[in-house]
């Protein structure tokens, strides 16, 4: 082993980079499926998780029918809340109103029969503006993990180029000539 640490000693150094190299497309290539499964559970599935009202200066808040509605401070407020749930029957979404953080469960894992008993007590038919309005931060949400998810793909590839070079004895790189 001493021997062969002996042929790598002029070279520790494109070795130590190398290493780093790996080391960091290896952290790359595992994180890409973790920004596309949040963005799917977070934003594209985002009309699953209720909102509630909250104060204008929230950071999510979103105006909506004179309401000021935020699905991060649903988290966090207690069951007693009134909340505020989106869902789809019939290819139209609509909003339940003033429910129980355990009918909003509910309503998530409800079959036609439910979501059409809520459609005949009054939830409202959402256009697509209102779509628009209330999934606004899920939009932008999804655009930040594709800008992100772009950066870490071409990241990855950013030490491609180093895999045409040689190093010679005096760890000077060479062009390696490819067919």
């Amino acid at each position: 082993m001493k021997r062969l640490l002996s042929y790598l000693k002029p070279h520790k150094w494109v070795m130590t980079l190398a290493t780093v190299l790996v080391l960091f497309i290896i952290a790359v290539e595992l994180y890409r499926p973790i920004i596309v499964g949040n963005a799917i559970d977070q934003y594209i599935n985002g009309y699953y998780h209720p909102y509630v009202e909250a104060d204008v200066s929230a950071s999510d808040a979103v105006n909506w029918n004179g309401l000021v509605l935020s699905r991060d401070q649903a988290v966090s407020k207690a069951d007693s809340a009134s909340f505020y749930q989106i869902f789809l029957w019939k290819d139209h979404y609509y909003m339940a109103e003033n429910l129980t953080r355990a009918e909003c469960t509910a309503l998530q894992n409800a079959d036609t029969s439910v979501l059409k008993n809520y459609v005949r007590e009054g939830a409202q038919k959402l256009t697509s503006n209102d779509l628009k309005v209330l999934r606004q931060n899920d939009f932008k949400g999804i655009l930040k993990a594709g800008i992100l998810f772009l950066l870490l793909l071409f990241s990855g590839f950013f030490p491609e180029p180093c895999r045409h070079l040689a190093f010679t004895e005096d760890g000077a790189a060479d062009r390696v000539q490819t067919a």
